[in-house]
């Protein structure tokens, strides 16, 4: 069907400058054409340096423009969705010579909004609550009068969030067609072309975000791409769940009003309402004890807690918070400007919505969800969260994704466990489907050496560590850096970061929670011989083709810590079905992510080096087998002396 653009001699070929014909690629495209054609479902894993975004991008572009349609293609990171944008989709659309139209749909506060930029810059003294937050926001200033698009990611610096949350597009605060900077809106115009386009180019976030808000947040579609698909349950738990935390009340209480600067909207609309400042007075002392008295519940040492009880606390919140809301009803009748009305209504909902999920919460009211308590201690303070997440997604997704839209296509490099699709099909609901394994093109016998090191202890014992330590020093030692050493636990990442650093300090050794994520891949880049230290974030999106990567050391097979709520829950709701649990979910869970952590060493087909596993129980229980079975086929052994000569051939 698109051998024409695919094969050796087909457009591909002709418009890029060493193309590799990869069979995997075509099958790929020809399956989806199939799938698309008749509205059906597709899981697909493709291995990594498939292609598969062209691969699924081709026939989707044909399908929307003979058929009139729109899909969405969704992914989980940034870098992918640059990819699309920046390469692919341009690309296609100059090579196929068809007329379609593709957009980028970011959530609406990620858009400038001009009438509340100009609206602070009428008072910036009332506005913002320190000199450098006005100094941030005369960058802004700068950067508004030559951007094109209004977009947070493409201003040249990190805007502080509370410099950005004072002028970028808040849903509730919008005009719409009454606000006299219409015409120049950036997000209205976003929303222009995204009606205009047959390709919808967004992240899972907002696919869940858009379904919570009942679709209201993207213009409708018709078939969708779930592109890195194996992170689809966990967005859409945290998505399709409710949750509030005293620093988010202090923040939406300081934007009303502060009695310490006296800023906020009050002073931005030059009313100083007594009553008003008095019930917020009472909020911000009723918010304060309420959550001093759940830290006296749980202690000084808690950082999560499962609630299993109703009615744990007493909401004293609720009495104060709706005399509050009355008293900006008040308010609000007395107010004639258009834009100030706005802003107290948003107010007012923003405080009904902390009502509903305080209620929702402290009773306990959503069937099949798991309420937890989260805290952390700041600086200066202990953040607590309450959290309620949905237990499982699937029945969820089933009615809303899969029995409402079709086609969609779900893929990535690492879907199935042990070759088969059945555990990520039961965790998202996706009960009819056709399945499709395509390998890697990528030779892993010659460019990976998978090291089991013999006589590993089990990662559970206290002598653990000071091995580890061992086999992480003869490695780094031997490559030279160039090493990514991937942890469960800060935990164990501190310890043995301790231990190696002293040992082996002339290496580039850059430890997550040093330096954001994306600056620390950053860094590795730039020096040769860097060893980079990290949890979950490493595990998996981060791309780093050739030398300097040649070695991922996974300390421990990952799996999920028991007693966090959600997924304790989860084990509870899988027993209650007569299900192992950790057969069914516990097992393929840690399966895929360590998939996705063999994956961060080879991304291009030169690419070479080793991926060692420190983890014993990998060869000494029986569902070790089951790990190994779901890797790439490459070369084991269990030497050090093996990996030497392995690395000498290189």
């Amino acid at each position: 069907m698109f051998t024409e653009i695919f094969n050796q001699t087909g457009l591909l070929s002709e418009r890029l400058n060493n193309y590799e014909f990869r069979p995997q690629q075509l099958i790929m495209a020809n399956k989806i054409g199939e799938i698309v054609k008749n509205k059906e479902h597709l899981i697909v894993e493709a291995g990594t340096g498939t292609g598969k975004s062209m691969a699924y991008l081709v026939p989707f572009i044909y399908w929307t423009i003979e058929m009139k349609k729109r899909v969405v293609i969704s992914t989980y990171t940034k870098a992918l969705q640059q990819q699309l944008m920046n390469n692919d989709l341009p690309l296609l659309k100059k090579m196929l010579n068809v007329d379609f139209r593709f957009a980028l749909c970011m959530g609406s506060e990620n858009y400038l909004c001009i009438r509340r930029f100009f609206y602070a810059n009428r008072d910036v003294a009332g506005t913002f609550e320190s000199l450098r937050d006005v100094e941030e926001f005369r960058r802004l200033d700068e950067w508004r009068k030559i951007t094109r698009t209004g977009l947070k990611h493409e201003i040249g610096f990190e805007p502080k969030g509370t410099v950005w949350t004072k002028v970028c597009r808040e849903s509730e605060l919008c005009l719409h067609q009454k606000c006299e900077y219409n015409e120049e809106c950036f997000y209205g115009r976003a929303r222009k072309l995204q009606n205009q386009s047959q390709i919808l180019v967004i992240n899972h976030h907002l696919f869940f975000a858009n379904m919570a808000a009942g679709n209201m947040l993207l213009p409708s579609f018709d078939g969708v791409v779930f592109d890195e698909a194996h992170n689809l349950e966990d967005i859409a738990t945290t998505y399709l769940g409710v949750d509030i935390s005293n620093s988010g009340i202090r923040y939406l209480l300081d934007s009303i009003y502060i009695p310490q600067t006296k800023k906020g909207l009050l002073s931005r609309i030059g009313l100083k309402n007594d009553e008003i400042i008095q019930h917020i007075g009472d909020l911000k002392f009723a918010t304060d004890q309420f959550f001093l008295n759940i830290h006296g519940l749980l202690g000084d040492n808690a950082q999560t807690t499962r609630l299993k009880s109703k009615n744990f606390i007493n909401n004293i919140i609720k009495e104060p918070l709706l005399s509050l809301v009355s008293a900006l009803n008040k308010l609000k009748k007395s107010i004639n400007n258009e834009a100030d009305k706005i802003e107290i209504d948003a107010n007012i909902e923003r405080l009904q919505r902390v009502d509903d999920s305080l209620d929702c919460i402290i009773n306990q009211s959503l069937e099949d969800f798991v309420y937890w308590i989260e805290m952390t201690r700041k600086a200066r303070y202990i953040r607590v969260v309450l959290h309620a997440n949905p237990i499982n997604v699937a029945q969820r997704l089933k009615a809303t994704v899969f029995e409402k839209i079709a086609p969609v296509i779900l893929t990535s490099a690492t879907l199935t466990t042990n070759k088969s699709f059945d555990y990520i099909k039961s965790r998202l609901g996706l009960d009819t489907a056709s399945e499709l394994v395509l390998d890697s093109p990528f030779d892993y016998n010659k460019q990976a050496l998978l090291y089991l090191p013999q006589n590993m202890p089990d990662p559970r014992e206290d002598r653990y560590i000071e091995c580890a330590a061992e086999k992480i020093e003869e490695l780094l030692t031997l490559t030279h850096g160039k090493a990514f050493i991937l942890f469960t636990s800060y935990s164990m990442l501190n310890k043995l970061h301790e231990i190696v650093t002293k040992s082996l300090p002339n290496f580039n050794h850059i430890r997550q929670g040093d330096f954001p994520p994306a600056k620390a891949v950053e860094m590795f880049k730039a020096n040769n011989n860097s060893v980079l230290w990290g949890t979950t974030t490493f595990w998996q999106g981060i791309d780093v083709p050739g030398k300097a990567l040649q070695c991922v050391i996974i300390t421990r097979l990952p799996f999920a810590v028991p007693d966090d709520p959600i997924i304790e829950a989860r084990v509870e709701y899988l027993k209650g079905q007569n299900i192992d649990p950790f057969r069914n979910y516990q097992v393929p869970q840690a399966i895929i992510l360590t998939k996705q952590g063999y994956g961060r060493l080879i991304r291009h087909g030169d690419d070479v080096g080793v991926v060692a596993i420190l983890d014993s129980r990998i060869t000494t229980k029986g569902y070790g087998k089951l790990f190994i079975q779901s890797l790439p086929l490459s070369r084991r052994v269990g030497t050090i002396e093996e990996v030497v000569g392995f690395m000498e051939g290189i």
